[in-house]
């Protein structure tokens, strides 16, 4: 049996790789203006689950910062209209018929690659929003790095599961 990596999947240090370069340069709109960081979690450290104990233990503990106030996890349906919202759109469309276009400067080719990235090497992907106080929050989207190999005799596509992988902004909301 031959197996072989898929022509389209990323190893997980070119897909971080990926996430920083395409993430450098973009800073997540809200009231206050935040770059987004990338990290990597060990899933030997944290098993199959990502639970609400161990999103605080490796990004709140082990930095030593103050823990959430409240952490509210968010599925996948929600996270993607939350997180990404409008911003990998060059035109944005209204339900009642109206419609905007993104300004010249918005880096719609980032986000979109942004979006594609996550979507292709991440499941399990959920949106976690880390409430601090009444006004500044975390969110971390959170998602396992798969490798996807293919069997070119049986056709199989074979999944790999790596460590989980996060990406970190905060935003202001008054």
């Amino acid at each position: 049996m031959t197996v072989i990596l898929h022509p389209k999947t990323l190893t997980e240090a070119q897909l971080i790789q990926a996430l920083t370069t395409t993430t450098q340069s973009l800073l997540y709109p809200s009231e206050s203006d935040y770059p987004i960081t990338i990290k990597t979690l060990s899933s030997a450290d944290i098993g199959d689950k990502l639970t609400i104990s161990e999103l605080t233990r490796h990004l709140y503990t082990q930095q030593q910062l103050t823990p959430p106030q409240r952490i509210q996890k968010r599925t996948l349906v929600y996270w993607t209209k939350t997180f990404f919202g409008n911003l990998p759109l060059l035109l944005i469309r209204y339900s009642d018929g109206s419609y905007s276009v993104q300004p010249p400067e918005h880096p719609v080719e980032l986000w979109r690659t942004l979006h594609s990235l996550v979507f292709d090497h991440l499941i399990h992907v959920a949106l976690w929003h880390c409430i601090l106080n009444g006004v500044e929050s975390d969110l971390h989207l959170i998602g396992r790095h798969v490798l996807i190999q293919h069997d070119p005799e049986t056709n199989a596509a074979n999944l790999q599961l790596g460590n989980w992988v996060a990406l970190s902004t905060r935003i202001i909301q008054t």
